[in-house]
């Protein structure tokens, strides 16, 4: 999901507290699939909370983030780009080492 998909989220729910907004609704408004929403709900539960004895969403106003939208979206952003720089490295590493082998591997025959 894309910074501004999820700030388009956090705006729904944030026009909808404090009752919260359930996944199809919030999928309407923001015009991302259900499926993509419940995953992305799932493994960022510091950002949003499910409300008790029912299926709508709210943003997590307890955590570290304070419900801040422009903190949140700026964490995910921070966040983002660690893990696309670690991904590069992991790729120039294996690039790297199988360069050597095919090398070592060619000049040994």
């Amino acid at each position: 999901m894309t910074a501004n998909e999820l700030e388009q989220v956090l705006r729904v729910l944030h026009a909808n507290s404090p009752k919260g907004v359930d996944l199809e609704r919030l999928a309407k408004a923001s015009d991302i699939s259900v499926k993509r929403l419940q995953q992305f709900i799932k493994s960022h539960r510091e950002y949003f909370v499910i409300m008790p004895d029912s299926d709508r969403y709210q943003i997590n106003r307890f955590g570290q983030l304070k419900g801040n939208i422009s903190a949140i979206v700026q964490h995910y952003q921070q966040r983002h780009v660690k893990s696309k720089k670690t991904g590069n490295w992991i790729w120039l590493a294996v690039i790297f080492t199988t360069s050597m082998t095919l090398f070592t591997a060619l000049h040994n025959q």
